[in-house]
């Protein structure tokens, strides 16, 4: 497990200074002007259990709220919303809800377009995020809360001061004690929306 762990962070190291390393630009261009900015749009999650040939699927939503530099953006996120349930041999039915996931995220990224305003960005995610999950068997409800490693990759393209995006992201890799037996998990999701940056 410890090694999975030191792998992902390796790969998302390398995502990090992969990107920075291909967004070397000319001084004399135009430097891009720092935006905070808030973002909406739905999250379509994954739960994915080793032992289990279906996973858990639905569709939520989140809210974002971060500050975007040149190459560069620190973001806060949440998000929430979406059940679905699954026969998990011996429990029988078992229904997952998604009660939240909360992101602390770097977001390294080159320009699409030159000066101070670009219309797209390109970028790679990695940060820290806490799940919380609810789980409902015929023996009742339970939940639980697991912070971990965050990576993924995404993409904003826009006119003036709105950004569509699209992201892919692994929120979460752990391994799961609420369910009779440990079992291994991935908890992924493809985030869309719409983002605002101010002036």
């Amino acid at each position: 497990m410890f090694e999975s762990i030191l792998w992902r962070i390796v790969a998302a190291l390398l995502i990090v200074f992969g990107l920075c390393a291909g967004g070397g630009v000319s001084r004399t261009e135009a430097a891009v002007t720092p935006r905070p900015y808030i973002g909406i749009g739905g999250l379509s999650w994954e739960y994915e259990l080793e032992d289990l040939e279906d996973n858990f699927a639905a569709t939520g939503g989140l809210v974002k709220l971060g500050y975007q530099l040149k190459y560069l953006a620190y973001e806060l996120r949440a998000g929430g919303g979406g059940v679905d349930q699954l026969d998990f041999p011996p429990i029988g039915e078992v229904e997952i809800k998604l009660e939240h996931v909360a992101s602390l995220l770097l977001k390294p990224g080159i320009p699409l377009g030159r000066g101070p305003r670009p219309p797209g960005w390109i970028y790679g995610i990695v940060g820290i995020s806490n799940l919380k999950q609810s789980y409902t068997t015929a023996q009742g409800t339970l939940s639980e809360s697991e912070s971990g490693l965050t990576y993924g990759l995404g993409i904003s393209l826009g006119v003036g001061n709105f950004r569509l995006f699209g992201e892919w992201i692994r929120y979460l890799e752990e391994t799961d004690d609420n369910l009779t037996t440990d079992v291994d998990y991935e908890f992924s999701g493809y985030s869309f929306g719409i983002s605002y940056l101010f002036n």
